[in-house]
């Protein structure tokens, strides 16, 4: 069969915002509104989601599928690795709202999408999302069986809240509306129910680097010292703590998994990266991380500290060893009075700091 050819001619033409194209405006805000208005609970009855009409979703799956198709951006490939994720650091630098990914030039649907900012519709874009995303949620503490239905385009409706959470009128009103616990819940519950056809690694990177976006908001971080009361994703353990605790927690279990591919596998370092940098955000802002969280912290760093140790060089888990300690240094700088569990950790291994220091002042 011969291989399909894309041709990125056409969306560039319809991204630049120097081409007067028609209704290029209608166009967006139309797909916003058909995809978030769509009723995932059928009127709070339960099992109606089940006579919505497949047909319904379906509609619903292709008009996120063409949002994120004209929220792409031609030259984003043009990103190199070093410069993808950065943590940002708003006492070093006051004022800097600290973008995690680059910018790439003008494109005229993202313009359009962060122009967005009336109180109405925020809200309602605020409150679909997070309805859409809570039905994961929903389904697991009902207390009837399989009463609510998730819908089957949640890994899409991720790639649109990708683009939403560098829009600071979406994340400023989702913070202040309360609904930020409910997103962050929701984003982490995505990769647990991806399709047939979509991999793990490609949700978790998506995932990931929604939550580096979000995490670079000053009100984001703020909010998630909030105590988490929700339902956690299947591959993060049982905690009693923080919504800070919940993000570190599945951060550092994605950093677990893909650990040893990592050294082969560009995808999977970006996976890792990002998950690092999302906890490294939030380290600046969490207070009282649980003990479940250092527990974890510590295994990780633990393991990178052997690879320094091993001599295995660059290509080694050694890499991540200036993010996890970038991290110490922000909750001792930062939040030395709240965590105890960290400081804890770091004074009982001052052992293997002292051999990480002898390994690096060697030649």
């Amino acid at each position: 069969a011969i291989p399909l050819l894309a041709d990125e001619r056409a969306l560039a033409y319809l991204s630049c915002p120097g081409r007067s194209v028609p209704y290029r405006g209608e166009l967006l805000y139309s797909l916003l509104s058909v995809a978030l208005s769509y009723d995932p609970h059928g009127f709070s009855v339960p099992y109606a989601g089940y006579f919505t009409g497949a047909k319904q979703e379906a509609f619903v799956r292709l008009c996120l599928q063409v949002l994120g198709l004209l929220l792409q951006g031609p030259a984003d490939t043009a990103t190199l690795a070093p410069d993808a994720w950065n943590a940002r650091r708003p006492q070093e630098q006051p004022g800097d709202a600290g973008r995690p990914l680059p910018e790439h030039g003008p494109h005229a649907f993202r313009q359009l999408l962060a122009g967005i900012s009336s109180h109405r519709e925020i809200s309602f874009m605020v409150d679909s999302v997070s309805t859409l995303l809570g039905t994961i949620s929903d389904e697991r503490g009902t207390y009837l069986p399989k009463s609510i239905r998730v819908p089957e385009f949640l890994s899409e409706l991720l790639v649109v809240v990708f683009h939403l959470s560098s829009c600071d009128a979406f994340v400023v009103g989702a913070c202040g509306e309360g609904e930020i616990a409910a997103l962050v819940e929701g984003i982490l519950h995505v990769p647990g129910e991806a399709p047939d056809h979509l991999r793990d690694d490609t949700l978790g990177l998506l995932t990931w680097a929604t939550l580096v976006r979000l995490t670079t908001y000053r009100e984001v971080c703020i909010g998630l010292n909030a105590d988490f009361e929700g339902d956690a994703p299947n591959d993060v353990q049982d905690f009693s703590g923080s919504l800070a605790d919940l993000v570190a927690l599945a951060a550092l279990k994605h950093v677990s998994d893909y650990f040893a591919t990592a050294r082969v596998n560009s995808f999977h370092r970006c996976i890792v990266e990002a998950a690092l940098s999302a906890v490294a955000n939030i380290s600046i802002f969490a207070e009282d991380l649980c003990i479940h969280t250092s527990t974890r912290f510590f295994a990780v760093f633990e393991r990178c500290a052997k690879s320094v140790k091993s001599r295995r060089g660059s290509r080694g888990g050694a890499v991540w060893l200036p993010y996890l300690l970038e991290i110490m240094v922000y909750v001792v700088q930062y939040q030395y009075a709240t965590n105890q569990h960290i400081a804890y950790g770091m004074v009982t291994r001052m052992a293997l700091f002292k051999e990480l220091q002898t390994v690096a002042a060697e030649p």
